[in-house]
């Protein structure tokens, strides 16, 4: 429960008021001695960006060049812990894509919390694994997450992608027919 709750948190508004929220939380439960919970936020904010860049890597004919370089982009932001470079993805549909980017922040919470993994750092993303207790694991459940919201997103552009081509030869055919 925990995990979900961090998860949506992090990623509904990435760097917002309620992403800060479960951040500053983590910091203060740091300075009482509590590295669970920092695992888990750290983890729900570096997988937006990750989502967003692996569906533009595995799903690339669904999104148009300059959404692939910010995709690429999105890699380096993740991995440092920059939650915002999944927003202009967030922006061009919020309400389908806020809860996909949720979910996949969620599930890599949850498997941190559930690894019993500690980060003793209040930010830094990768760059701070030599202090994280359970790294790999820690690696492994922000992966986890990121693909699985990685190929909903990417299916959802596939199905958005199809349902353009459907109606642009209904128009076609129309056209065709006047």
């Amino acid at each position: 429960l925990l995990g979900i709750i961090v998860g949506s948190m992090s990623a509904f508004d990435m760097g917002g008021p309620v992403n800060k929220a479960a951040y500053v939380t983590g910091t203060a439960l740091l300075g009482e001695g509590n590295y669970y919970f920092m695992a888990g936020v750290s983890a729900a904010c570096i997988t937006p960006p990750l989502i967003t860049a692996f569906a533009t890597l595995f799903f690339k004919k669904y999104f148009n060049q300059a959404e692939r370089n910010a995709g690429g982009v999105n890699f380096i932001l993740g991995s440092t812990h920059i939650t915002e470079g999944a927003i202009p993805f967030a922006a061009k549909n919020p309400i389908v894509v806020i809860p996909i980017l949720m979910i996949g922040s969620s599930v890599s919470a949850i498997l941190t919390y559930m690894m019993k993994i500690q980060v003793p750092a209040p930010h830094g993303g990768f760059l701070v694994l030599p202090v994280v207790t359970g790294a790999i694991q820690w690696i492994i459940a922000i992966l986890i997450g990121s693909l699985v919201g990685a190929f909903l997103y990417g299916f959802y552009k596939k199905r958005s992608y199809s349902k353009d081509q459907q109606s642009k030869g209904s128009e076609n055919d129309g056209q065709q027919i006047a």
